[in-house]
């Protein structure tokens, strides 16, 4: 059964003005709100790794608003979306998918979205869900249908972010997020 991660995931980028969101909902519901980010607020996102996130009308991929990572000191420095609680399911597909745009640093930045779960020994671990190359100035769609692997416990710990390789100016550039579906 598929389901479609439609809402927000989290993100953490590392090397530059990066716009990027992710979507999560089981097939028919959205399992995080807010991925336009049009009512004025980040929530359910939160700060990730020290960077500051804001709701912004700088720029935007669809409607007027998205959300901004400033503040950034390391490439995971972005802003993460908690789904723990077992709404994402161990053995099922979801179709991930974000739009990721930054303005400042290289022509192109490399993006990754990761989940963190706790594995089969109650130890945190990183998942590599989907990646892409983005180019300055334009938003890019990362998506991706990302099975959860069936040993992980996502009750106890299920987040999902964004991060960037470091820049060669080693660099951390802000970024947007918009329309998480």
């Amino acid at each position: 059964m598929k389901k479609v991660l439609s809402g927000v995931l989290s993100l953490a980028v590392a090397a530059g003005g990066f716009t990027g969101c992710i979507g999560v909902s089981a097939k028919d519901a959205e399992l995080v709100a807010n991925g336009g980010f049009e009512n004025g607020v980040c929530d359910p996102w939160t700060s990730f790794c020290g960077s500051d996130i804001a709701v912004s009308s700088e720029e935007a991929h669809g409607g007027s608003s998205s959300m901004k990572i400033t503040s950034r000191e390391a490439s995971n420095a972005g802003a993460i979306v908690d789904l723990s609680g077992g709404s994402i399911i161990p053995g099922e597909t979801y179709k991930v998918s974000a739009w990721v745009k930054y303005n400042d640093g290289p022509d192109s930045l490399g993006y990754n979205i990761i989940m963190v779960y706790n594995d089969s020994s109650a130890k945190a671990s990183y998942e590599l869900v989907a990646n892409t190359v983005a180019a300055k100035g334009e938003w890019t769609l990362i998506e991706t249908e990302y099975e959860v692997p069936a040993d992980f416990d996502t009750v106890s710990l299920a987040n999902f972010y964004f991060e960037t390789a470091t820049a060669s100016d080693n660099i951390y550039y802000d970024f947007y997020v918009d329309d998480v579906s």
